[in-house]
């Protein structure tokens, strides 16, 4: 069976958001159940514990994981709570200026950059200490809510006039800037095999866009009708190719990384997709959250392989 699809209650989802692996499980935030699901499918699949009353949690949404720990971003009270992943008890929790509905996390080494869509601005963190670095407020960061680190650049999708805006990753300085189209831009994506590639999702223009990350030279943009993207919001790289979360078509679409064609696309009953505004890969293996269905759908991307047969 290729597909899992589990809505019980159990598992504590509400609003499911944002996801991530950490200590080989499986970590998902509640947007409007202001929790945190720690998900162990090592053991049948069951939540181990779920983070909720005591965590102060009230829009959880981006979420990140390294070194051990990961990090919470929360939209209503503008703080990033960082949790041990073995334990689950609370390390620290960072609040005040600049954090202003912190939507975007990324790890850089000891780095742990925000992008905070109240503030337009970047906010640079030491991971292992918690003490703030920098600032960031360059004049092109307007509403910035995704964040991708690629080879010493990091790439903040601004969602308010439709850019990307290309930092030093290690001292937050201006390299350049890459216009996307209309604002509405959603995901940035790295890729982290080669490290020569960034894909943009714009949400208004249900269309993905390709650049080098070493020339920032336009690659390619994928918009055709039978990709059927719908304001893609989250992507990640598995087996080889770009899935793609469409939060309004109900559908996730494969795209083959290397030359842009379209791989597939995963829609209809059996996926349970609802709204769906995160994915991750781990280990052979896709999860999605789907924020209006309570559920997350887990995939395995070797299935859709031709050469492959799942039961």
């Amino acid at each position: 069976m290729q597909v899992t699809v589990d809505a019980s209650a159990s598992y504590g989802f509400r609003g499911p958001a944002g996801v991530t692996v950490a200590g080989g499980r499986l970590w998902v935030t509640n947007s409007i159940g202001n929790s945190v699901t720690e998900f162990g499918w090592r053991a049948g699949g069951r939540p181990v514990v779920r983070l909720g009353d005591g965590y102060g949690f009230s829009g959880p949404r981006a979420i990140t994981a390294g070194r051990h720990h990961l990090w919470v971003a929360d939209l209503v009270t503008s703080s990033v709570t960082e949790l041990d992943a073995a334990t689950g008890a609370v390390a620290r929790r960072l609040s005040g200026w600049p954090l202003a509905a912190p939507n975007a996390l990324v790890l850089y080494g000891a780095r742990l950059w925000v992008a905070n869509e109240g503030s337009d601005s970047v906010a640079e963190f030491n991971a292992d200490t918690g003490a703030r670095l920098a600032i960031v407020r360059h004049e092109g960061l307007d509403a910035p809510d995704a964040l991708a680190v690629s080879d010493g650049s990091l790439w903040v999708a601004n969602a308010g006039n439709g850019t990307v805006t290309r930092l030093n990753a290690a001292t937050g300085t201006l390299v350049g800037t890459l216009r996307v189209g209309r604002s509405g831009v959603g995901d940035v994506l790295c890729e982290t095999a080669s490290k020569t590639r960034l894909w943009v999702g714009d949400e208004a223009a249900d269309s993905i866009t390709e650049y080098s990350t070493i020339t920032g030279r336009l690659l390619r943009v994928i918009s055709a009708p039978g990709f059927r993207l719908a304001a893609p919001s989250a992507m990640t790289l598995a087996g080889g190719d770009l899935w793609v979360a469409n939060a309004l078509g109900d559908s996730v679409t494969r795209v083959d990384a290397a030359t842009g064609r379209l791989a597939g696309v995963l829609a209809g009953r059996r996926f349970g997709f609802a709204v769906p505004t995160g994915i991750a890969a781990y280990r052979g293996m896709l999860w999605v959250t789907n924020l209006a269905g309570d559920t997350v759908t887990q995939i395995r991307p070797s299935c859709y392989r031709t050469s492959t047969r799942c039961r």
